[in-house]
């Protein structure tokens, strides 16, 4: 039951953050990353992997960091004087973000641009028995308009993160990221990726799409010591020997 709930939402304590000139920041963080970083950098035109990176080591983004493990929200929400777990819906909330149908577990490719590929075999022979019925006189951007092309929800937002916000959705969208980094994948991340409007989420959805659960701080050494018990210690989440270091020396 917990499990099922658990693995089908993300959940992740929410932070606030300052206002950023965010074209400045990316457009320098990609062009300084690759000779400071000792982990390979995503290719220069992979703008959807920067933006998870940058994120990932802490450079201010529109991405929220989340995760499908409940172990790992528990983890970091204990590390904060008043402790908070955030569940998230992603299903709803893109059905809330893309007008048209959506399937559950329904997440779209993060690179993938529509408008950027060739038409099908099938879309262009629709297209071209039209522009040979000389009755219809149909103009270039009609003729478009038979050509099918539905929006990459997970595409859009982050094609606006380096465009101004254009394009861009209202709604945040939920999204499956490209492991990039060991920690994003011991940290099941996930993300949410904000559009035009930059409330938090909890300011534009309802509680059917997100909900909050909040852990009274006389409860964290208990929480702490139970999850060290289980074996969820640093290196679940930081698997380096700098946290294996730190790991040994409050154990021992």
């Amino acid at each position: 039951m917990f499990y099922r709930l658990y693995y089908q939402n993300f959940i992740v304590k929410i932070r606030i953050k300052k206002i950023h000139n965010e074209n400045l920041l990316l457009q320098n963080f990609r062009s300084n990353a690759p000779s400071l970083g000792l982990m390979d950098t995503p290719q220069r035109d992979h703008t959807d992997e920067w933006l998870f990176l940058a994120q990932h080591v802490g450079l201010p983004t529109r991405l929220l960091d989340w995760t499908e493990g409940l172990l790992v929200a528990l983890f970091f929400a204990l590390k904060e004087n008043k402790p908070v777990i955030w569940m998230l819906d992603p299903d709803e909330l893109n059905r809330k973000s893309l007008t048209g149908p959506l399937n559950d577990n329904e997440f779209g490719l993060t690179w993938f641009n529509p408008s950027q590929y060739p038409i099908t075999r099938e879309e262009f022979v629709k297209a071209l028995f039209y522009l040979m019925d000389k009755s219809k006189q149909q103009k270039p951007e009609e003729l478009l308009k038979l050509i099918p092309l539905r929006p990459s929800i997970s595409n859009i937002n982050i094609r606006g993160a380096w465009g101004l916000d254009n394009p861009g959705s209202d709604l945040p969208v939920a999204i499956h990221p490209t492991n990039i980094h060991v920690r994003m994948h011991t940290q099941k991340s996930r993300f949410t990726i904000h559009g035009k409007k930059k409330q938090s989420i909890a300011e534009l959805v309802d509680n059917r799409v997100l909900r909050k659960y909040v852990i009274p701080p006389k409860y964290k050494k208990s929480f702490i010591a139970d999850l060290r018990m289980i074996g969820f210690t640093y290196t679940s989440v930081y698997p380096d020997l700098d946290n294996l270091a730190k790991e040994l020396s409050e154990t021992y």
